[in-house]
């Protein structure tokens, strides 16, 4: 049995370098089960980890959900582990991107990407000047931000917000007296919402997009004539308003997603190396920098490791995209998993006793209710307490 202490600080990519992660999901026994639980038990950083590497495994072994068949399922690992060679023996990382488009044929596809790459090589880009614009300095803030052209900073109160923008430059917050806004195609806001907390933009051309907690968009206050781009750090819902003459591109550190109208997920936060796109209705083309390339249909989600082969299978899109609606829906999900989202949206710390980290819950949970009134709802349905730690975090367990 490995020492507990090994495993201290790795990351995802390490983790699916690791020969006895690897085994330890590949042919799981007693001992590594119990070894596992006990590293989530203590590490909550680490925990997180394990899961999006899970996922990942998940993901690139039941494409379509289906289950692989035995020499199939054999042939993916030495792929996984042909990877993991070839990525010991580098230490460059490399650049990947996604670029997605909704189109109704997969040759149309192909002709509009061919003409959409030959123009992003010949024409400089407005995404340079969109990710300057910089976080405004100081220490943490828990009200969303609105940072505007002039660099008036807008604190808005409440756990929820609603930003509408019109077509004459002006923009409403939660339905009150518009304002007038610098209106240059080279002027951007910024949109910051912190832990625990959402919000909504309603762009001029009836774009919806829902930004959820920890996050930062930055977007211009008028589109340009050819096409509409926004920069994002963290998780969106979009509901593009179809405009095929002015394609909607959302770009991360990681990925480029591009579409003539449709609604999807993506989610790249900074702190997770696991990246995702949950296409709930239409059709996007993925295309990643060493040529991997997927179609998307609804009810897909795509996931990427860098340097790792991308992964699709079938999911419930509702438990991907209700957070937008303000509440998390779960259908048997382990609570190690729960654990880790509630985590990241409200930006607490919460540790788990290692005898419920394989319990499962069903339920829908409102995201407007504090953190310690959530875990009890989920405290309820299994024999276990919330206990509040010294740090300000809680743990699920028993007192």
């Amino acid at each position: 049995m490995k020492d507990l202490s090994t495993y201290s600080g790795y990351t995802v990519v390490e983790l699916l370098n690791d020969d006895y992660f690897l085994e330890s999901e590949r042919n799981p026994t007693e001992d590594s089960r119990k070894f596992w639980e006990e590293l989530e038990s203590h590490d909550e950083q680490l925990r997180m980890e394990i899961a999006q590497a899970r996922e990942f495994l998940n993901t690139v072994s039941l494409c379509s959900g289906k289950k692989m068949a035995g020499d199939d399922a054999d042939e993916l690992w030495k792929r996984i582990e042909c990877k993991n060679a070839n990525l010991k023996r580098t230490h460059k990382k490399r650049e990947i991107f996604y670029k997605v488009m909704g189109v109704a044929a997969c040759l149309a596809i192909l002709v509009v990407c061919t003409i959409w790459l030959d123009k992003m090589t010949s024409v400089p880009s407005a995404i340079d000047s969109i990710m300057a614009v910089k976080r405004p300095s100081g220490g943490t803030n828990t009200d969303i931000q609105l940072i505007l052209s002039e660099k008036e900073n807008l604190k808005i109160a409440g756990k929820e917000s609603q930003l509408k923008y019109t077509k004459n430059g002006k923009f409403s917050i939660n339905s009150n007296v518009e304002q007038k806004l610098d209106d240059g195609e080279d002027t951007y806001n910024q949109l910051i919402v912190p832990a625990g907390k959402r919000s909504s933009i309603i762009f001029s051309d009836g774009t919806r997009m829902d930004v959820n907690a920890n996050t930062r968009v930055v977007y211009p206050v008028v589109f340009s004539h050819n096409k509409r781009e926004i920069y994002v750090e963290g998780e969106v819902y979009l509901q593009v308003s179809p405009d095929k003459s002015r394609p909607f591109i959302v770009r991360t550190d990681r990925m480029d997603v591009q579409v003539l109208g449709t609604a999807f997920d993506v989610c790249t936060n900074p702190d997770r190396t696991l990246s995702t796109v949950v296409l709930v209705h239409g059709k996007v083309w993925v295309q990643t920098s060493d040529k991997q390339q997927k179609i998307l249909n609804p009810g897909e989600m795509l996931s990427y490791i860098e340097n790792n082969e991308i992964g699709v299978r079938n999911v419930d899109v509702s438990e991907y995209i209700s957070w937008a609606e303000g509440y998390y829906e779960f259908h048997k999900e382990p609570i190690r998993n729960i654990v880790n989202k509630l985590t990241r949206y409200y930006g607490k710390k919460i540790a788990i006793a290692s005898e419920l980290l394989n319990i499962t819950f069903s339920g829908k949970l409102d995201l407007r209710d504090d953190l310690q009134d959530v875990l009890e709802s989920i405290a309820g349905t299994m024999p276990a307490d919330v206990i509040t730690t010294k740090d300000g975090g809680y743990q699920l367990g028993r007192d």
